[in-house]
């Protein structure tokens, strides 16, 4: 997790730790982008499956450290992001297959270099701007609810009277509001 991009986007967060739980309930979604390389295994067939969300390719390099162009590429899926895979085209004479490195290992060859994450927080498309503000009220409703939960007002899930009258939330429930708002966002991710 970015805490300070994070904190940036939520203030009350400043100096604390965000809830950790949310990107557990995301699949270990990331919700802002980080330029990072991360290297795969030779695929078996012309598509290769990333292990993270993935916004934009910088550089694509195959087992023998040839740079794939875009245009011999498709995203999978074709026409959003984040994007989980790419799929090589059949291009005739042009045609690019993955290759292992020059000793022959096919571990770890291949190397995507470019913008990993859910949602780029400096984009303003409509659907970018929507992930946002949906996970930006969800960390509002999450720190409202451990807010309230001080006092034993429980915001999160079926709360436990002990016999000496203690109130107890579940450890790392999460409030219905701020479920409802980042559930759509539990698909594939790594």
């Amino acid at each position: 997790m970015n805490l300070d991009l994070i904190r940036q986007d939520f203030p009350p967060l400043r100096g604390s730790k965000p809830p950790i739980y949310f990107d557990t309930a995301c699949q270990s979604r990331t919700f802002y982008a980080r330029t990072e390389t991360h290297y795969f295994d030779l695929p078996e067939d012309w598509v290769l499956m990333f292990d993270d969300d993935v916004l934009a390719i910088t550089t694509l390099t195959n087992g023998n450290g040839a740079v794939i162009g875009p245009t011999l590429y498709d995203f999978m899926p074709k026409n959003y992001s984040p994007y989980y895979g790419i799929q090589l085209k059949y291009k005739g004479s042009q045609t690019v297959y993955w290759l292992p490195d020059s000793n022959g290992n096919t571990q770890k060859v291949i190397s995507v270099a470019g913008k990993w994450g859910y949602v780029d927080r400096t984009a303003i498309d409509t659907g970018s701007l929507t992930v946002i503000s949906n996970t930006r009220r969800a960390c509002i409703d999450i720190v409202r609810m451990w807010y309230r939960g001080r006092t034993g007002d429980n915001q999160g899930g079926n709360a436990i009277v002990t016999a000496a009258g203690v109130v107890q939330t579940p450890a790392g429930a999460m409030p219905r509001s701020a479920w409802e708002a980042i559930k759509a966002y539990t698909g594939h991710a790594g």
